[in-house]
């Protein structure tokens, strides 16, 4: 079973990492992190329910052997890879130190390395953020988005408060969801998988009482290929905390959701990424 395309979309926007035709360590330069192959000075963000590896490299020094604390283990802790140790970047295997930070809770703290040597040192900030999948919206046919400004799905990644925000293009918000997918393995009638929507807020915040409750349940599909397959047949994890099951296809190009009454489909979601936005 192969994950390539849905892991490249996922991955390419987000993971810190560096490929070996980038700078490694060099004695005599001064001691700094590298992000995706960049000198870094500014604060990485990362979400609190990040799926991938975050981390940066370090370049320059004297010794290439370091330290490294950080200021606020309660907001994240950190892992260091020494120099000489094969492991995967996210694109290759490579041999220069790495530290891999793991996000704990909301907060801002800073990761400090030492070079055991001579004793210079350099901070990095962390902030760690509620951390989100968010869908382009390629069309729509539901009024809730409407066709000619279709934005983003914003998927909350926490179970505890689980949330979709229909976005436009600008981030302006149309509505606010709770949600939850539902897997009718049993359910003869309707077999597959489900997103099941509560509308919460609408536009501007309107509340629930004066917006009018609003139940939507569709069904999920994927485009695969050209070829549109139920959840049923897909390889897809996604949202572990909220049960997304794992299904089986090769590739996976687009989400659609789809009518269960008509067939029809009715939004066509593009890859996620990875955002932090404060929503």
């Amino acid at each position: 079973m192969k994950k390539l395309a849905l892991l490249i979309a996922l991955v390419l926007p987000v993971l810190f990492s560096c490929s070996k035709s980038e700078p490694e360590f060099h004695k005599g330069e001064a001691l700094g992190i590298y992000v995706g192959g960049q000198r870094y000075a500014s604060t990485i963000v990362i979400g609190t329910k990040s799926v991938f590896t975050f981390g940066f490299d370090i370049v320059g020094g004297t010794s290439n052997k370091h330290s490294v604390t950080v200021a606020d283990e309660s907001v994240l802790t950190c892992s260091y890879t020494k120099p000489g140790v094969t492991h995967w970047d996210g694109y290759n295997y490579v041999e220069y130190a790495q530290v891999f930070i793991y996000p704990k809770k909301e907060g801002v703290t800073t990761v400090t390395v030492t070079d055991t040597e001579s004793g210079e040192k350099t901070v990095v900030g962390i902030e760690v953020r509620k951390s989100n999948f968010v869908f382009p919206v390629k069309t729509s046919k539901w009024s809730e988005i409407p066709d000619g400004n279709v934005g983003y799905l914003w998927f909350t990644k926490d179970s505890s408060d689980p949330k979709i925000y229909l976005m436009d293009k600008d981030h302006n918000t149309f509505s606010v969801w709770k949600y939850k997918f539902i897997n009718y393995r049993a359910d003869l009638s309707k077999t597959g998988m489900y997103l099941h929507m509560e509308k919460i807020l609408g536009v501007m915040g309107t509340p629930l009482e004066e917006d009018g409750a609003v139940v939507k349940e569709w069904k999920v599909m994927y485009n695969q290929n050209g070829t549109v397959v139920s959840a049923e047949d897909a390889i897809i994890t996604l949202f572990d905390d909220l049960k997304m099951i794992e299904t089986k296809a090769d590739e996976v190009y687009n989400y659609l959701l789809v009518d269960p009454e008509t067939g029809e489909t009715v939004i066509e979601l593009d890859l996620p990424s990875e955002d932090y936005l404060d929503l």
